[in-house]
């Protein structure tokens, strides 16, 4: 029972590392075929980047450092 339960935690944890490697584009395809909710998929810090700006065009991310 014991052998089970690790072989079920190490296969969450590989499937977690293939999915958080995995390019962008793969995910989105991958978690649309799955029926999971492709909004949340990507980015890296959350699920919105109105917080930090990170993903705004460059000429965005200039104007907001200068302000």
């Amino acid at each position: 029972m014991q052998q089970l339960i690790v072989i079920l935690i190490v296969a969450a944890a590989g499937a977690y590392v293939l999915w958080a490697f995995m390019p962008q584009r793969w995910r989105r395809a991958l978690a649309a075929r799955l029926g999971l909710p492709t909004d949340r998929v990507g980015g890296g810090c959350h699920s919105s980047c109105d917080d930090c700006g990170g993903c705004a065009p460059k000429s965005l991310q200039s104007d907001k450092k200068q302000v």
